[in-house]
């Protein structure tokens, strides 16, 4: 399993699963809150969360159900 879904990853064999990060809304939220503090130093820090995703290709096997 991989991480930030290059995009090379769909071409390997097995196609490898990775993990899926928003980069352009991660750094669309960085220059936001870069804009918003420089306009306003007294600002307080910001958390900002954005959830990864999972891109299953064939590198995983499925899970069937609840089955182990």
């Amino acid at each position: 399993m991989g991480y930030d879904d290059i995009h090379v990853a769909r071409y390997m064999t097995p196609s490898l699963t990775t993990v899926h990060q928003p980069k352009y809304r991660l750094g669309k939220a960085a220059v936001d809150a870069l804009v918003a503090r420089i306009a306003d130093r007294e600002r307080d820090s910001q958390v900002v969360e954005l959830e990864p995703t999972v891109v299953e290709r064939g590198s995983v096997i499925p899970c069937k159900g609840n089955d182990q």
